[in-house]
C-alpha cells in the first residue's frame, strides 16, 4: 500500500485507508490506517468495539469500553500489541500505538532494587530507631561471612562503632575523649601516642587511620564510619601532635574529604614532598639526631642541650613553611610550632619523653596570641618548656625550661588544659 504525503482533499473520496502523515500537530511518525467502514471485520477478541463512526464524528467517549460488551468479557488492552484510539488531525479518526517505555526485560526495576540495598546497607545505622536492636554477635558474623563468602569487607560498623555513633553528642561535648582520659606520662610509648590515648575508641580508629596513612603518603585515606567532622579535626590535629617527624604535609594541610550521610567516609590530603623526598629528609635527621652530642648525665641537662641547639641555629622567622621540624633542620627558619616540634623530636630520639601543647600565651609586654610548647618527663617528675621564648636573640631565657604546671599557667593557656600531662 502505497503511503501519502499529503492529506486527501476534503472531496476526495473519504473512504480511503492508508498511512497519514499527520502535518497538522507535526508529528512525523505514520498512523495506522483505518478501515472504511465497509470494510471493517468484527475483532477476533472482545478487545475493540465493532461501532464505527463517520470521519467526521467523534465517538461518544474514546477511552470507555464500547457499547454491547459485558466487563466479564472485555479484557485488558495488550500493551505490546493494542492499541489507543485517538482523534488525530483535521476531522480524522484514527489509531495510534501506544508508546512502550524501556525494554521490557525489568532490568530498571533490578537496578532501582539494588540502588535501595546499597543506600540501605551504608546507611543502615543512621535508619534504625534504636541501638537496642542491633546490638549482638549477628553483625560481626554477618560480616564475617561477607568477608568468607565474596573475599571483600563489607562496610558494616561494629558495635563499638554503633555505639559511638549513637553517642555522637555526648562524644561532641567531651571532644571526642575517654571518659576518664590518663594524663600521667611516664614512658616513651606513652609519649609517643599520648593524645591518641585520651581518644574514645571511635576516636581511636579514626587516629589509626590517619596516621596509616600519612605515614605512608597515601593519596586517598578510608575513614571508619561515623566519622564526624569535627571528629576528623580533633583526631588530625593529635595525630600531629604526636608525630613530630611528620613534617611532609603543607602547613596549611589541604584536605579534601568526602562526606555521606554526615559522616566522613574519606579524604585526600596534599602532600609537601613526594615519596622519596621524604624518605630521604627522614634518614637525614634521624641521622643528624645520632650524631649531635646532647646526651648528658641527667635528662634535665639533655633537655637543655637540645633547647640552645635549636635556638641557636634557628631564627624566629615567619616564612610559607615554618611549621614543622624542616623549617629547623634545613631551612633554620621558624616560629613557636617548629621550635617545639623540633625540640620534641629530639628529645624523644634521647629517650625522653616529650608531649607537644597548644593553646595562647601572653608575654610580660602584654603581647600574645597562638603559642605552642612542651612538656616532658624529666628526672621522674613533668615539667613544662618552651623553646621559643628560651631564645631570646642573643641570650637564653632559663626561666622558660624546667617550670611546673604553676609556673606554666601564668602566661600559657593550653587548649586542653584537662590533658597536660601531671
Amino acid at each position: 500500500m502505497t503511503r501519502m504525503n499529503t492529506r486527501p482533499d476534503d472531496n476526495s473520496n473519504r473512504n480511503w485507508s492508508a498511512y497519514e502523515w499527520d502535518s497538522h500537530i507535526g508529528n512525523t511518525s505514520p498512523m495506522r490506517p483505518v478501515q472504511p467502514p465497509s470494510a471493517q471485520q468484527p475483532p477476533a477478541s472482545p478487545r475493540y468495539p465493532t461501532q464505527t463512526y463517520p470521519l467526521n464524528q467523534r465517538p461518544p467517549d474514546a477511552y470507555s469500553r464500547p457499547a454491547g460488551y459485558a466487563p466479564a468479557n472485555y479484557a485488558q488492552p495488550d500493551p505490546y500489541t493494542d492499541y489507543d484510539e485517538f482523534f488525530y488531525g483535521r476531522d480524522t479518526y484514527v489509531e495510534k500505538p501506544r508508546k512502550r517505555h524501556g525494554c521490557g526485560c525489568g532490568c530498571g526495576t533490578f537496578i532501582a532494587l539494588l540502588l535501595t540495598v546499597v543506600l540501605v546497607f551504608t546507611m543502615w545505622p543512621t535508619l534504625l530507631p534504636n541501638n537496642d536492636i542491633i546490638r549482638g554477635t549477628q553483625i560481626d558474623q554477618f560480616r564475617d561471612w561477607l568477608s568468607d563468602t565474596f573475599g571483600f569487607d563489607w562496610p558494616l560498623p561494629s558495635q563499638e562503632e554503633i555505639e559511638a555513633i549513637y553517642n555522637q553528642e555526648t562524644r561532641a561535648d567531651a571532644g571526642y575523649l575517654a571518659e576518664e582520659p590518663p594524663t600521667e606520662l611516664l614512658s616513651m610509648a606513652d609519649a609517643y601516642h599520648y593524645y591518641r590515648n585520651l581518644l574514645d575508641s571511635h576516636a581511636q580508629s579514626v587516629y589509626d587511620a590517619l596516621e596509616s596513612g600519612i605515614l605512608a603518603q597515601d593519596e586517598r585515606i578510608t575513614l571508619p564510619l561515623g566519622t564526624t567532622a569535627q571528629e576528623l579535626q580533633t583526631c588530625w590535629q593529635f595525630v600531629l601532635y604526636d608525630h613530630p617527624g611528620l613534617f611532609n604535609l603543607p602547613d596549611d594541610a589541604h584536605v579534601s574529604y568526602y562526606s555521606l550521610a554526615g559522616s566522613i567516609t574519606m579524604l585526600e590530603p596534599s602532600y609537601k614532598y613526594d615519596a622519596a623526598t621524604t624518605e630521604q629528609l627522614s634518614a637525614q635527621f634521624e641521622q643528624l639526631a645520632l650524631e649531635l652530642p646532647l646526651l648528658a648525665d641527667t635528662q634535665a641537662q639533655t633537655m637543655q642541650n637540645i633547647c640552645d641547639y635549636v635556638a641557636d641555629n634557628t631564627d624566629y622567622v615567619n616564612t610559607d613553611d615554618d611549621q614543622y621540624i624542616d623549617s629547623v633542620f634545613v631551612n633554620g627558619e621558624s616560629v613557636c610550632a617548629g621550635y617545639s616540634k623540633a625540640v620534641q623530636y629530639l628529645a624523644l630520639r634521647h629517650g625522653i619523653p616529650c608531649v607537644y601543647i597548644t593553646g595562647e600565651a601572653e608575654d610580660f609586654l602584654g603581647t600574645g596570641g597562638r603559642h605552642a610548647w612542651l612538656a616532658a618527663y624529666v628526672d621522674g617528675e613533668v615539667r613544662f618548656y618552651d623553646p621559643t621564648w628560651y631564645d631570646q636573640r642573643g641570650f637564653h631565657a632559663t626561666q622558660f625550661l624546667g617550670m611546673n604546671l604553676v609556673e606554666i599557667s601564668n602566661d600559657h593557656s593550653a587548649d586542653y588544659p584537662s590533658l597536660l600531662p601531671r
